[in-house]
């Protein structure tokens, strides 16, 4: 089963943040629910073009889906 597959079967719910519109845009950010993990935050940016969704940017905070671990754990982005 594809990723997106298997977490929208594993999904119970979620909480909705924050909904924007506008006529060529979307921004959904939510607290999905799954038995899995602790509430991630996640984003999602929709571009809309005839009516459809033509581009999706899925933005989320993977620490929740992390094994536990008793390591730090140090992280760079760039």
């Amino acid at each position: 089963m594809p990723s997106s597959a298997a977490f929208v079967a594993a999904l119970h719910g979620s909480e909705t943040i924050a909904a924007l519109v506008d006529d060529v845009t979307a921004v959904l950010v939510y607290h999905p629910h799954t038995a899995a993990t602790t509430p991630a935050s996640t984003a999602e940016h929709f571009t809309v073009a005839e009516g459809r969704i033509s581009r999706s940017v899925l933005i989320f905070d993977r620490h929740p889906f992390a094994p536990l671990s008793t390591e730090p754990t140090t992280e760079v982005l760039g």
